[in-house]
């Protein structure tokens, strides 16, 4: 229901976009992966390899779920009683690697199976691979395997002891992790709530999108030469700003709830290594985009939102538990609430569910930037209007001009000795992007350049819509000025 109630997911299955099957094929291999751990049974190893397959087919980003299953692992071995703990051996962990690696074979054979052009060109492959594991990263796994077998070669039992003691502060570790989950969340709140005070996120944002696409990183952000560190912070800070404002405040709530049920040690066993894996799998997500300096947005963030469902669901269960509650008679009851919710939360913010943010974020902000959403609303009011046909527009997104009537002006350069445009259709991306301003044309007889119509585009326009009722993500149509 948490899934099947998320706009963002129902936006993005609406746009035509390898992330529309990116998230299906990511979190169903996750969920394989994940009852693998807790079954066994190679049905689920088989699952989520072939999954796995179809997700990088879609995204090679998929790569990154390697981490989560990792992760999971690690989890599934630490968070074990100390009995069990001790007599985890070299063994286990060996089974643990052998299975993803499984795995990954799996995913690979998939995805030549369906992506034969490989064997012809084999960089479609390779190309994917470098983008996460690099030589570093492999020659570093090489070293620590290395120094792993000569440790337990010297000392017998040496897994089971480590283990042991790890797993007495079992509690202590997923109470810091999810605490870092919920830090996160609490410090992003009280920093729109404050105006940004903490990190101008929004400012950030605009100034990254502003060279988009030659300069879409952090190169227009800071100096990194002489980056501090409270500049990462508001990086980091800013990198996670779109996915916590377009998910749940359900959720939001749920995860600062198991928080404070992990240090009150509340939490049932059988469910610490899921919510450690997918705390933690946030936390290192939004660490890596930081790291390969990539401004994430929700587009980005898409594989995230199945996980925090995942990571909802189970937090449910949990509060159930909390306060003594039949689980069989009550969650169908929660889970119609939770519908009606989303059903209402659909409707307020249909047709652009893709744009959706949550009511903690105040209205002056937004994390989205129209998406193209409400170009056919302005192809319809410029339709509508007298001669429709006769007409000429500028638009900086093509969507425009698919649904408009008349002719569309595709060069950013016009000589106005040559055509007249009646109307320009700009949107929030349009006017942060100054390089693709359009320009008139030194020839041109006319006064007022296009400076004047971006500089006065708050008051200087005849129509506009403003996607989710946010007026910083908007598409306005400006009539030209003799």
């Amino acid at each position: 229901v948490l899934l099947a109630t998320n706009p963002i997911l129902l936006g993005i299955s609406q746009i035509i976009n390898p992330d529309s099957f990116f998230w299906i094929f990511g979190g169903l291999s996750a969920l394989a992966y994940l009852a693998l751990l807790r079954t066994q049974k190679r049905g689920f190893l088989v699952a989520c390899g072939v999954l796995l397959g179809f997700a990088l087919l879609s995204k090679y980003t998929a790569f990154i779920l390697l981490a989560f299953f990792i992760l999971s692992a690690t989890g599934k071995i630490i968070f074990q009683k100390e009995k069990s703990a001790f007599k985890t051996d070299w063994k286990t962990v060996a089974r643990y690697i052998f299975e993803i690696m499984l795995i990954f074979i799996i995913s690979l054979t998939v995805f030549a199976l369906f992506l034969p052009a490989i064997f012809v060109n084999p960089s479609y492959l390779f190309k994917g691979i470098s983008q996460f594991l690099s030589l570093k990263l492999i020659l570093a796994a090489i070293g620590l395997i290395t120094i792993s077998a000569l440790i337990i070669t010297w000392k017998r039992n040496i897994i089971g002891q480590i283990v042991t003691k790890i797993a007495r502060r079992k509690n202590i570790i997923l109470s810091v992790t999810l605490s870092l989950l919920s830090f996160l969340i609490i410090v992003s709140v009280l920093n729109v709530w404050s105006g940004q005070k903490i990190a101008p996120v929004n400012e950030l944002r605009d100034l990254a999108y502003k060279n988009e696409p030659k300069e879409f990183n952090f190169k227009p952000l800071l100096d990194r030469k002489e980056e501090s560190f409270f500049d990462t912070v508001q990086l980091f800070l800013m990198e996670a700003y779109p996915f916590i404002f377009s998910i749940s405040p359900l959720l939001l709530l749920l995860s600062i709830f198991i928080t404070i049920q992990a240090w009150r040690k509340k939490i049932s066993p059988e469910n610490y290594s899921v919510l450690f894996s997918i705390a933690i799998f946030v936390i290192i997500y939004f660490i890596s985009t930081l790291l390969a300096h990539i401004v994430t947005n929700a587009r980005y963030s898409i594989i995230l939102y199945p996980f925090i469902s995942i990571f909802g669901a189970i937090v449910i269960i949990e509060l159930f538990k909390s306060f003594k509650l039949d689980t069989k008679k009550n969650i169908p009851i929660v889970s119609a609430i939770i519908l009606l919710l989303g059903i209402i939360q659909f409707w307020q913010i249909k047709p652009f569910y893709f744009s959706y943010t949550n009511f903690l974020l105040p209205q002056k902000y937004t994390v989205h930037d129209s998406w193209g959403h409400g170009s056919y609303e302005a192809a319809e009011y410029l339709n509508a209007l007298p001669e429709a046909e006769k007409l000429i527009i500028w638009s900086n997104s093509d969507t425009v001009c698919r649904f408009f009537k008349g002719q569309c002006l595709r060069s950013r350069k016009i000589n106005l000795n040559l055509v007249k445009p009646d109307y320009f259709v700009i949107s929030k991306r349009g006017a942060l992007k100054e390089r693709n301003h359009f320009e008139f044309t030194a020839d041109s007889e006319y006064e007022k350049n296009s400076e004047y119509y971006f500089k006065n585009l708050d008051n200087n326009y005849i129509w506009q819509i403003l996607v989710d009722n946010r007026p910083e993500n908007f598409i306005k149509i400006v009539k030209f000025e003799n």
